[in-house]
This record gives C-alpha cells, structure tokens and sequence, in this order.
C-alpha cells in the first residue's frame, strides 16, 4: 500500500486561488489543491536552472499575519538525495507552467525535501513602492530591526538558511564574530561558505532569467561578503528574489551581483551550495517579509575604505574595501571587514592592543574623527562595532540627513596590554574662589608599569557662580555617560556641526576627562525633557498625577581633556565650594 505523506493528511482539504487583483497584467487565475503536480528551477551548477518536478500537499493557512504558506514535495536530482538546500530560496515553482510562487522555507532535519512556498501575489506587493524607494536618497526609511529578524515561522518551518559567501575570512575568524551578540543575531539563518571571484575571462553571453543563481553584496575588496540566493520571477527590468527576508533591511539600496554555482554540499543537517560572485547588475530596494525586490541595471553606490594596519613589528599593510550605502549596516559591516583585517595581522589571543584612528569625509561637512585605544583587547570584532556604533549615531542624527563619501582608517596592533587606572585624585583645597586656580594631584598606574603622580592646574574663571559643584576625574565611557545623561536634543536648536563636535568629545579612550558639573534636577516627561527645574515646578509636577521622573544629573560647566599614550580606566568625583572673593557669603 502506497504510503501517504502526513502533510497531505494534514493539509488535504485546503486550497488556494493565486488571484491578484493590485497586478492586472500578471492577474492569472491559478486554483492550488492538494496533489497538484508541476515544477520548479534552480541552479546547482553553473548558471544554467535545472528543472525539478513538485508536488502540492496543501496549504498553511495564516502562516504569517494575514497570508499563507503553500506546502509542497520536490523530487529530482540533486535535491532528492541533499534535500532542500540553502541558495535555494527564490526558486519559482509553476503549476499549470503558471508561476505561483518562490521556495523559501525548509523543515529542518526532514527526511523528505518538503519546502514551503511564498505565494507571488504576495512578492508582488513589493513592487508598489517602487517609485517611492528609488526616488529618494533618504535611507532613514530602512528598518531598525535589522538585528532582530522577524521572520514568522510555523513551528518547525524556518526560512531557507542563505549562504553567505565568505572571501577573506577564515571560519576561526567567523567563529570569533559570531560571540558578538549583534552578529549572531544578524547572521542567525545563514551559512558561512568559503566561495571565490568570477573569473574575468568567463562566457559573460548567458542572461540572468527565473532560477538563476544570485548574489547580495555586504561588503566588497579584501574581504568580501555576499548572501546568495534565486531569482523568482524577471519583470523588465525588475526582479523579485528570495521569497523571505534577505536581512529584513526594509528600503534599502543593496547591490545585485551576478552569481555562479560551483558545486553543492551535502550535509546531514542542511546542504548548501558553493557559489562565486562576481559584477553588480542591479539593486535590490526593499527587502522585506515577502523577499526582495529590484531593479537591473541600477547600481548603487559604495563608499570606499582605505584601512592600514601596523602589525606588531612595525610592518605596515594597506587594504581597500567598499561598503554598501545603507545607514543601518553600513557601521556593522565596516566594523567587520576592519576587524578582519585586525584579526588577519595580529594575535587573537593573549595580551594585546590596538590604536585606532578614523577619519569620516562627510559630503558638505567637516571630517568626522575617531580617535581610540583599546588597551587590552578581548575580541576585535567586538571592539570594532563599538568604534563604528558611533556611524549609527551620525546617520540617525535629528538634525539634518548625511552622506559619506569614504573612509581612512589606521589601525596600529600592539602585542602587550596598554592601559593605565586612576589609582587616586587629591584636591589640594576643596574651598576655591573664583579666577584662581585649582591644583589636582593624580597619581597614575599604567598595567605592569610604576605608578607616577602628576598636578594638573584647574581653572576657576571669574564669571563662575559661586556655590557648590561636583568635580569628577572620569575615563571616556563614564564622560560620555554623563553627556549622555542630559540629551537636550529637543530642546537645543543646533547645526550639523555643534552636533559632531558633541559626539567627537569622550569619544577617545586614551583621555582623562577633568569636569565640573553643577547638580540639576531634570524632569523626564516620558517624551522629553525639562532641564534644571526648579523645585517649585518639581513639587508641581510630583503632586499632578502625570508618570513623570525628577533626576539629578551633572550638568558640565567646564572640562579639560588630558592625553595619555595608553588607555585610562577609572573614575573619581569629590565635591567643592567656589566663592566670589567680592561678595562676603558663605554657601
């Protein structure tokens, strides 16, 4: 007796019409039912689809909000032995040789190559804001979810893993990404495969149709990255791919690369295929929950990166890499290729440091530096997204929208910890007055060093109230907490440039940040901030009944940067009394 597939049990009684009534001149009537047989493209070697036969078991209905997910068998070499396997998503999948959509999810560890398919009505819907998307330059529209994907899957069904083809990284290097929390969730369903370049000399005569092999490009140069995929369905010039979220980037302008299959792996738990990649040929502009959707022929642009790094020898290496122009993963995958590139002339374990050096041309706008030293190095990958979260804050400002031109960044890896600890701050008074000076002893101790002791003169100006204030001795982190304690963003009309003088200043590790602050007391509106209330409108707002927070902050008056040659950890805070030697007033 012939065996009957639980799915066909499960799913018997449900069909499906692929009516789509936003796209008349693809409206074709194709009712689905369970045992409905047709068949599917996709490529496993070359560039040339290979035609597989495919089975309809029935419908999920509601899979994902408001849509469905059709589920079906595929049979035919090589999937019939590897099962369905990562690139394949995007694969089109005709019934009646009508396109009723893409392969784009997979039921791990299956014993039979079951996948579930995205109705293309459904991919077609990312067509409608075309217009909107490539009429504009601003990237602000791209999500802000990229780190937490949200595909919907039925228990048990996930996307197609997407094999993200690695070239100048090794899997140890991968591997060390990979503990970085952002990474892990950004990479969660995909596949590292070492993959290679098309060769210039190849039959460039081959056209890209449905089922060809494709590629998403991250990151390009010296270190390349690329998420491979299938062509759903060649619209003109537009195309749709994928049939789920490449990485959910919503508007986006991520470069098309042609893609060649070299050869497919089988793997117990999820086979994958070995592809090239090689020229751009077009744009994807949305990449949303339904896959990707694009445009040949359109190429967009990508800032380059000049990265020079300075192995612990002395001996100096230059690298060039070009990034995609996308301001929520532009900072993550700049912070990876330089990392790699770190990790590639310097140790990975052990006692190490670094010296990092950044300079931003931004279109219009003065160069933006990061200045940092990183005196014990605990993964570079980890490091670098710290250094170039602060890209995130550039793009995202709430003044004006910027653009980056290029990168230059010298890295310089030293093979011994380089740090020192405020180990103690003396004030030699702590009753000033003011248009004196303030002598403050600090005694430093660098790791594995000798302590030493330094004064360092501050100034009272003659125009400072007189009354009490705090005098904090702080390393970068803890400067930077503080001017991030009173973000009055919204209530400060200020220019581009005041705004990346701020985020310039705390931004160096191998600074001492001497600071007098006065106490304030903010008002946390839920949507805002009223800064230095007085008390009168404190007690106010305590007894109106409104979900409001009255905090005390430091508000910096005055602050003085020292430079050190390694990096300072440490913070100290005293209080001092500031008098007016005119007036006879005791505080």
């Amino acid at each position: 007796m012939k065996r009957i597939s639980f799915y066909l049990i499960l799913l018997s009684c449900l069909h499906i019409s692929l009516a789509n009534g936003d796209t008349p001149e693809k409206q074709q009537s194709v009712v689905i039912k369970p045992g409905d047989r047709g068949y599917a493209y996709s490529c496993f070697s070359g560039t040339e689809p290979k035609r597989l036969e495919v089975e309809i078991l029935g419908i999920l209905e509601n899979a994902v909000p408001q849509s469905r997910r059709i589920i079906a068998r595929v049979t035919g070499e090589p999937v019939s032995d590897a099962g369905i396997m990562a690139g394949m998503s995007g694969s089109p999948v005709y019934i009646n040789d009508q396109l009723i959509g893409a392969m784009a999810y997979a039921f791990p560890f299956a014993s039979e190559p079951i996948c579930g398919i995205t109705p293309i009505q459904e991919m077609r819907s990312l067509f409608k804001s075309e217009q909107k998307r490539l009429n504009t330059n601003n990237t602000a529209l791209a999500s802000r979810e990229i780190f937490a994907h949200t595909n919907w899957n039925s228990p048990g069904m996930t996307p197609i893993a997407t094999p993200i083809v690695v070239m100048g990284m090794t899997y140890t290097m991968w591997q060390e990404m990979l503990k970085v929390d952002v990474y892990k969730r950004l990479f969660a369903n995909t596949i590292p495969v070492v993959g290679g370049a098309l060769s210039t000399h190849r039959d460039k005569s081959h056209t890209i149709v449905a089922g060809s092999p494709i590629g998403v490009l991250l990151l390009d140069g010296d270190v390349r990255l690329a998420a491979t995929g299938t062509i759903t369905e060649i619209d003109g010039d537009r195309f749709l791919a994928f049939g789920h979220p490449v990485f959910q980037s919503g508007s986006c302008n991520l470069p098309l690369v042609e893609s060649e299959v070299v050869s497919f792996i089988p793997n117990l738990a999820t086979s994958f295929k070995l592809t090239n990649t090689g020229d751009v040929i077009g744009t994807i502009y949305n990449d949303g929950q339904s896959g990707a959707a694009g445009v040949l022929g359109k190429y967009p642009s990508l800032i380059p990166i000049n990265v020079t790094v300075i192995d612990s020898t002395g001996i100096a290496s230059n690298y060039s890499l070009k990034v995609i122009d996308n301001e929520m993963q532009m900072p993550v995958y700049t912070a990876i290729g330089i990392a790699t590139l770190m990790a590639s002339n310097g140790p990975m374990t052990g006692d190490y440091s670094y010296k990092i050096n950044v300079d931003i041309q931004i279109k219009n706008h003065k160069t933006f530096h990061i200045s940092k030293v990183v005196g014990r190095a605990a993964n570079p990958y980890e490091e670098m997204f710290r250094t170039f979260n602060i890209m995130d804050e550039l793009l995202n400002n709430p003044i004006e929208s910027l653009s980056f031109e290029k990168l230059d960044a010298h890295i310089q890896i030293n093979e011994f910890t380089d740090y020192a600890i405020i180990e103690s701050v003396q004030l030699l008074k702590t009753d000033i007055e003011t248009g004196s000076v303030l002598p403050v002893q600090l005694t430093i101790n660098p790791f594995r060093g000798s302590p030493f002791m330094q004064i360092i003169d501050f100034e009272i100006p003659d125009q400072l109230s007189p009354g009490k204030y705090r005098f904090v001795i702080a390393d970068a982190p803890a400067y930077k907490s503080i001017l991030n304690s009173r973000n009055l963003s919204a209530f400060n009309h200020r220019n581009i440039d005041d705004y990346l003088d701020e985020l310039m200043l705390g931004g160096s590790e191998n600074y001492l940040h001497i600071i007098l602050a006065k106490p304030v007391k903010d008002i946390n509106l839920g949507h805002g901030i009223l800064p230095n209330s007085p008390p009168s409108l404190q007690s106010l707002m305590n007894t109106s009944g409104l979900d409001t927070e009255t905090k005390t902050v430091r508000n910096v008056i005055l602050s003085k940067d020292i430079p050190y040659p390694y990096q300072i950890n440490g913070f100290k805070e005293c209080e001092i009394v500031v008098r007016n030697p005119l007036k006879n007033k005791k505080y």
